[in-house]
């Protein structure tokens, strides 16, 4: 909690989470096994990484049991993993699909992801760019 958070060395909160994701990217979408192989995997790192987490907890006396989000928050990026894997296979399919015809024709369903993403990306840039919160915390009561 706070002791590590006061204590952020070289900003290392800043870059490493975009650094971890942007690897993980990498290794999706280079990656050759299909959808349900890597949820499987995803949920397998899951399930071993609570589960120690959970034991460190138990040996450590923690109240694991009232505050349970605790015991998986660093999981957390694991599950972001598999939702972006789900999210985002059709999109693979698609890049996979243009890397192997190269000088094919743009088919409408590609054309048609490629809108979708180009909107997906947009509004999230369009905030960022103009400064607009997504969740406007100044009038939120402590």
């Amino acid at each position: 909690g706070s002791h590590y958070s006061d204590r952020n060395l070289v900003w290392v909160q800043q870059w490493v989470l975009p650094f971890l994701y942007t690897i993980s990217g990498i290794a999706f979408m280079l990656s050759s096994s299909g959808l349900v192989t890597y949820e499987l995997r995803l949920l397998v790192v899951f399930l071993v990484g609570t589960g120690a987490n959970w034991i460190a907890d138990e040996v450590s006396g923690r109240d694991w049991q009232n505050n349970f989000g605790n015991t998986v928050f660093q999981m957390a990026y694991i599950v972001v993993l598999m939702v972006f894997g789900i999210v985002l296979a059709p999109l693979k399919k698609a890049l996979r699909w243009r890397s192997d015809n190269p000088h094919s024709p743009t088919n409408f369903h590609l054309r048609v992801l490629t809108v979708a993403w180009g909107i997906v990306s947009a509004v999230p840039f369009a905030y960022f760019i103009l400064g607009w919160p997504i969740i406007d915390m100044r009038d939120r009561k402590s």
